[in-house]
């Protein structure tokens, strides 16, 4: 149970779209031994996880993504503490239990309880077993615990760095606006470092085009899926390949979305009309001329995981120049929606 609790309310109303609020771990007030600098977006697996009044789905960052920069190492009985609001409620028409405690509370779909899982900085990275999930009713707060010790090992295992709060039976707050939520970490139940921060949900009242990243597929075993945002490969290797979930402003499956293949820094995404609806940009490393980004077809009809919805999938897969050595940014967006950049490095 956490050893702080917020002193206020805030319901901050002003909108800066598109802004992802990273808010010092000194917000959260308390004893603490680290700050956090803590993030909350919507999770990429839900169209509307950050809609007023629809079920809650977000994604909690604490630990930067890059896979060489180690996430939060946690021992068995370690806990992290999410307070929510009140303004998020708890409905009560799903239970809040560990992922993978009931059929309809495991991957691939995950329908029939509310539950959090830790990621380790790219979608479907949790490793097995899934943590304990509680819920304390006077407090609003969502407590993880787990299992066995996860300590980071490497680029392919940094380690805890994310939570997905996949509470599909609490409902987001009725008004839009940025709402507080506060995160405490006690990594091991034999020492007393805690780290503590805040991030500010954006709760919004529109939708707009968004495109996703997927890991799913990527090597085996599930879970964890292989990185694909952040890849590090031999200079004329092809990448693994990129999956992305698309929606269109009204939430519905982007299908036939495309980009025109080849060597090309700045090109269009175009939808199944042929209209220009996004970008693909990409920055080259210095001299590679070698190098081509390709799709694999139109954006197909595929349920996304988790959440089952019906959503747009858009594959794609560079080769990179044999004869030159560096980093590849791949940025992706969607026009007046969101955007998703790779970044992959040859040696």
């Amino acid at each position: 149970m956490m050893v702080f609790r917020r002193k206020w309310s805030l319901l901050v109303t002003a909108v800066f779209a598109g802004v992802a609020m990273i808010v010092p771990a000194g917000a959260a007030g308390g004893a603490a031994n680290v700050d956090l600098d803590v993030s909350v977006t919507r999770a990429p697996v839900d169209p509307d996880g950050d809609l007023v009044g629809t079920p809650t789905d977000l994604v909690i960052t604490y630990a930067d993504l890059d896979p060489s920069v180690p996430g939060i190492g946690m021992k068995a009985g370690g806990t992290v503490d999410i307070v929510l609001p009140p303004e998020f409620v708890n409905t009560g028409r799903l239970p809040v239990a560990a992922t993978g405690s009931a059929p309809d509370c495991a991957p691939p779909l995950v329908d029939g309880c509310s539950t959090a899982v830790f990621l380790q900085g790219w979608p479907q990275s949790p490793v097995l077993p899934f943590p304990d999930v509680t819920w304390d009713e006077d407090t609003n707060t969502v407590t993880m615990t787990v299992l066995a010790d996860w300590l980071p090992t490497g680029v392919s295992q940094p380690g805890p760095k994310q939570v997905h709060l996949q509470l599909f039976g609490f409902d987001n707050p009725d008004r839009p606006g940025f709402y507080p939520i506060d995160i405490e970490i006690r990594p091991d139940p034999a020492t007393t470092k805690v780290f503590t921060g805040t991030g500010m949900a954006r709760i919004t009242n529109t939708t707009k085009p968004n495109i996703n990243p997927n890991s799913q597929g990527q090597g085996t075993p599930p879970p964890p899926f292989q990185n694909t945002m952040f890849q590090t490969l031999t200079a004329g290797d092809e990448s693994l390949v990129m999956v992305f979930y698309l929606w269109d402003r009204d939430t519905n499956a982007y299908v036939g979305v495309d980009f025109p293949g080849g060597g090309a820094t700045n090109r269009a995404l175009f939808d199944a009309e042929g209209t220009r609806i996004g970008t693909v940009l990409v920055k080259a490393p210095n001299g590679a001329d070698g190098w081509s980004l390709d799709s694999g077809g139109p954006a197909t009809v595929a349920n996304a995981i988790i959440t089952g919805i019906p959503t747009g999938r858009l594959t794609a897969v560079l080769t990179t120049d044999p004869d030159t050595v560096g980093t590849y940014e791949l940025d992706f967006r969607l026009n007046g929606g969101s955007e998703v950049v790779h970044r992959i490095t040859t040696s």
